[in-house]
């Protein structure tokens, strides 16, 4: 596990470098603290606060707070929630706890109604291949969920609400420290009718942390969770399930060291274990099924930096996870994979530059080596630029590789991975603590794409665009006034398989051609700091976006468009020394839209809720 205590943060924070709005310690760039100013990948930090005032139902709908990330959703709050970067699939992007990789390796994507809400501390979102130092499914990026730390002093937080469609929901979140020693535990339920026939959920979860202090420079954390649902599976529109039900748990455990061990050697490293079951039923003669699908993985990884010289930091380390799958409709299923990495992070004076190398070896899609290059460069106080190249790696899912043939014919055990090259490279600004601005253009080659049905490695694509992002504090006479802006425009390309000549210009289905977010927040302590008005206002716009759709008659594939749309979402919360109340509404405008074909979204919704922190 990666956290924030470790000891290469305090060096960092003891630099004399101009801190502005924006500028957090990350972790998930190079795998230790550094700022984020001074990184040459593309990274992005969303703290808790930011997602409660985004009103945010799962951790999904916070990330568009992010430049480049896109979320694809299937409907209501038990529908399945996914994250893309950079007009990548959910299945391109890896996802992490505390740096444990959660994605699922029968369908290769992750559903974020399994990541507690209430146990993330922040969210690192790192754009561009990041294979060299993560390996598989890290090909367009990764987000990393950092959970709460023990507090300094004891702390419980309790909330309740309520919302359309008869949504309830409560969260416990709690902290002790003792001496050396701490923990942190918490817990969560929702429920909802949902808004379709068959759309009704029900959530709910606990996770536990201990942690102690090894000196002070040390960690030692071993963390427990628990998540559970059933859920309603109202389908498509066009061909509906009234009686498709679904079970989900997901159950995740991990052990981690993080710190120094001697004043040039520090070390991270952990052992994780994670099972995720799935039983979907469906009573309807036309679509009957009664699945179950059981997926373990076990594994561990430790990384060491030393200090070799005062400009030059060496990053070893090495990965292993055993990945096992009993499913009704591929059987059992295992494979192993194991994987070293290198990395250099070079300073001298104001100039940053980060080598990185990794090799995987897996017994099921062979060997694949990913090299990746950052560099930038800080001109003065108020301007840096940075350019990055790197190559990144999908591993072909057991779905992809084992499913039989259901009438649509069977997976490929011959498929190999994907593979990407990810040029990168712009300027961000900073003026007086006050303004941040983030320009980035990039340049993304895939080969050996899977897709298709029965799948085939065939396609490449290109995809480039560029990513925007700024974050103000505009006005020194109200200092909680603050403004966040994020963008991307997209454009990709489907290339035709090497040696044929491209015939029409094809694009990637379900890639917007643009997307922006904007945020306005303001926060208004009073009464001596017993009192605080905080009401935030927030807007997403999303481009139109391509997808395949099938003639009824024929069943021949033709091409069609999802329409752009605008949300706009409000909250207004106070405080009343420790309690809280607020109440939110979300797509007031009451716009009609979907995010996948034939799978609508809901209307206007409010929601109102309590919170107590002592």
């Amino acid at each position: 596990m990666l956290v924030a205590a470790a000891a290469p943060a305090e060096d960092v924070a003891a630099e004399e470098v101009e801190v502005f709005p924006g500028d957090p310690i990350v972790i998930t760039a190079i795998g230790e603290p550094a700022r984020e100013s001074e990184v040459p990948f593309g990274i992005k930090a969303i703290t808790a606060a930011d997602l409660q005032l985004l009103a945010a139902d799962n951790l999904a709908e916070g990330l568009a707070r992010a430049e480049g990330v896109y979320v694809r959703e299937y409907g209501g709050a038990g529908a399945i929630k996914t994250v893309a970067v950079r007009g990548a699939l959910a299945n391109q992007t890896l996802v992490m706890v505390d740096g444990q990789p959660i994605n699922n390796h029968q369908g290769g994507d992750v559903d974020f109604n399994a990541v507690a809400l209430e146990d993330v501390e922040r969210v690192e979102v790192m754009a561009g291949a990041s294979s060299a130092l993560y390996g598989a499914n890290a090909t367009a990026g990764v987000v990393n969920v950092i959970t709460r730390g023990v507090p300094d002093k004891p702390m419980v937080k309790i909330g309740g609400r309520y919302g359309s469609y008869d949504e309830k929901g409560a969260d416990l979140a709690a902290g002790v420290p003792f001496g050396p020693a701490g923990v942190t535990l918490g817990g969560n339920y929702r429920s909802s009718d949902g808004f379709r026939e068959n759309d009704d959920y029900e959530g709910k979860g606990g996770h536990l942390k201990f942690s102690y202090a090894v000196g002070e420079e040390a960690t030692v954390s071993v963390r427990g969770q628990y998540q559970t649902s059933e859920l309603g599976v109202p389908g498509p529109l066009s061909f509906p399930s009234p009686s498709a039900r679904q079970e989900d748990d997901f159950t995740s455990a991990n052990a981690s060291f993080d710190g120094a061990l001697t004043e040039r050697l520090s070390a991270n490293a952990r052992l994780n274990f994670k099972n995720q079951e799935r039983h979907y039923v469906n009573r309807d003669p036309s679509f009957a099924a009664d699945d179950t699908h059981k997926n373990d993985a076990l594994g561990g990884r430790a990384a060491f930096f030393y200090q070799l010289l005062k400009w030059n930091r060496l990053a070893l380390g090495g990965e292993y996870e055993k990945d096992k799958t009993d499913s009704t409709k591929i059987g059992k299923r295992d494979g192993d994979t194991w994987a070293a990495f290198t990395q250099e992070d070079l300073r001298f004076g104001e100039l940053t530059t980060v080598l990185g190398l990794r090799y995987d070896s897996s017994g099921i899609y062979g060997d694949a080596f990913s090299p990746r290059l950052g560099v930038r460069y800080r001109f003065n106080d108020y301007v840096s630029a940075r350019a990055a190249a790197g190559r990144g790696f999908r591993a072909p899912t057991f779905d992809e590789l084992f499913w039989p043939d259901t009438g649509f014919g069977p997976g490929n055990p011959d498929l190999k991975p994907e593979y990407s090259w990810t040029y990168e490279a712009g300027p961000a600004f900073w003026w007086r603590q006050r303004l941040k601005v983030d320009l980035t253009y990039f340049y993304s080659d895939y080969e050996d794409l899977i897709s298709g049905w029965p799948p085939k490695n065939v396609s490449r694509a290109v995809v480039q665009g560029v990513e925007a992002g700024i974050e103000a504090a505009p006005l020194a006479a109200l200092p909680g006034l603050e403004i966040a802006l994020a963008g991307t425009f997209l454009k990709t390309k489907v290339k035709p398989p090497k040696g044929e000549k491209e015939k029409t210009r094809e694009q990637l289905d379900y890639r917007p051609v643009h997307t922006e977010f904007a945020e306005l927040r303001y926060r208004h302590d009073f009464g001596g700091g017993a009192f605080a008005l905080t009401p935030s206002v927030s807007t997403e716009i999303v481009g139109r976006q391509q997808y395949t759709d099938y003639d009824p008659v024929t069943f021949g594939p033709f091409k069609a468009w999802l329409d752009a749309y605008v949300l706009l979402n409000a909250r207004l919360a106070f405080r009343i020394y420790y309690p809280e109340i607020y109440v939110a509404g979300k797509n007031l405008t009451a716009e009609e839209y979907q995010t996948i074909y034939d799978y609508p979204m809901p209307g206007r919704t409010f929601d109102a809720g309590l919170a107590v922190s002592f």
